[in-house]
């Protein structure tokens, strides 16, 4: 069985590397199958739909050819050419019909609320690093500074709020059979889209970096630890923005009390 499985991945190896004449010559030495026979069954297979790489030259349909009489007298295993796929004969534009798919499905991946979702969490994070493990950083300063992180995730929920938006989204938000004001279960049923979700997401993101810029600007300015309002800002945005100010308070009052003034 050992010698037999060996044997129709090797044939498989030979018709795929070599065009129709070498491979007919070699398949009787390694199948040992008759000469004849093959070159009967190489004129009478038609070229099927199997699944190798796709291509519109000659070379290639000699190949699908060779792979087909090699199925027909069962010396090559159909589940050896799984995972691999071509164009059915004369298709000469299936190459660019698969080419253009491949690249509509890679532009859809990208533009994914997945892709958002993950792209907006992981793009924040080095951003609290800086203002939490490096605030007096003229780096941290100027990255800071800039608005660029605040338009990027505004940019990027504006796209998914126009693609969560639905004909129900308006009567979702105000509810008529709750005076036009948001309700619990109208609200639960609108986060349970995942386009929803994740334009929420980046929503809460925007608002909580925004405040945590906030929170940084301002314990530099008065010289306030800020680490731990920082942490508790990219957690849950409003304890960060309390536990600044209590931080900022008793700091102050201590300043006061002590007769320290900054330069």
């Amino acid at each position: 069985q050992g010698t037999t499985g060996a044997r129709q991945h090797i044939t498989y190896i030979l018709f795929l590397s070599f065009p129709q004449q070498i491979g007919m010559a070699i398949a009787p030495m390694v199948c040992q199958v008759s000469r004849p026979a093959i070159d009967v069954a190489a004129r009478s297979v038609p070229v099927r739909a199997s699944r190798l790489p796709p291509s519109t030259c000659r070379g290639h349909r000699t190949r699908q050819r060779n792979v087909a009489t090699a199925q027909r007298f069962g010396f090559l295993d159909r589940s050896a050419t799984r995972g691999l796929r071509v164009v059915r004969k004369g298709d000469r534009h299936g190459g660019n019909q698969i080419s253009s798919r491949r690249t509509s499905v890679a532009v859809k991946s990208f533009l994914s609320p997945e892709a958002f979702f993950n792209l907006a969490t992981i793009g924040v994070m080095p951003l609290y690093v800086m203002m939490i493990g490096f605030p007096r950083a003229q780096l941290t300063k100027q990255v800071i500074a800039s608005p660029l992180p605040d338009l990027l995730l505004s940019a990027m929920y504006i796209y998914l709020l126009c693609q969560s938006w639905e004909p129900d989204t308006a009567r979702l938000i105000m509810n008529p059979d709750y005076y036009y004001l948001p309700s619990l279960e109208s609200i639960t049923l609108l986060f349970s889209r995942i386009v929803t979700v994740a334009s929420a997401w980046i929503h809460l993101l925007a608002v909580d970096l925004f405040a945590a810029k906030q929170v940084y600007l301002d314990s530099m300015e008065h010289t306030v630890p800020s680490a731990h309002s920082l942490v508790l800002c990219m957690m849950c945005c409003p304890v960060g923005i309390l536990s600044h100010a209590v931080t900022k308070a008793i700091v102050l009052a201590r300043r006061k009390n002590s007769g320290f003034q900054l330069a």
